[in-house]
């Protein structure tokens, strides 16, 4: 329980910390979010199976698994999408410097590829160790204690 408040007050100080700075659209940029978020996705699958993926992320969302093998398993592929997230907002800030340098006479084509290039990595990082981490870090991997 206390996972799902914490998980809440993060997404309520970052919404507060957004809101204070006038615009929440000026923080949204659907190209950076596709790439990142698709990108840390299929980065991952295609390291490991859909099936894996899945029950990875319903493991860390749930804070525990059904064995010890199986906690590896999902510690080992929340660590992939967290590193798939990461590779992802670097590639895209690389895309956006790109266009930045490419567009510095014209202001006009500026400011999207500016936004590109910063809240790609912001998204990165978020994902990866604002929600990723903590899924990994609940997933226990010590043997249940017997009561005998």
């Amino acid at each position: 329980m206390h996972r799902i408040a914490a998980r809440i007050g993060l997404l309520a100080l970052f919404g507060a910390a957004i809101g204070f700075h006038g615009r929440q659209s000026h923080f949204f940029d659907i190209p950076s979010l596709l790439l990142v978020v698709g990108g840390g996705f299929l980065v991952t699958l295609s390291i490991v199976s859909p099936r894996a993926l899945a029950r990875a992320l319903a493991a860390g969302w749930r804070g525990s698994c059904t064995s010890t093998a199986d906690g590896r398993t999902d510690r080992s592929v929340l660590r992939c999408l967290s590193r798939g997230f990461l590779a992802c907002g670097v590639l895209g800030t690389g895309i956006g410097v790109a266009h930045v340098l490419f567009f510095l006479d014209n202001p006009e084509h500026f400011s999207p590829a500016m936004a590109v290039a910063l809240l790609s990595i912001l998204y990165g990082i978020f994902l990866s160790e604002m929600v990723v981490r903590p899924m990994r870090a609940a997933l226990s991997l010590e043997e249940p204690s017997s009561t005998e």
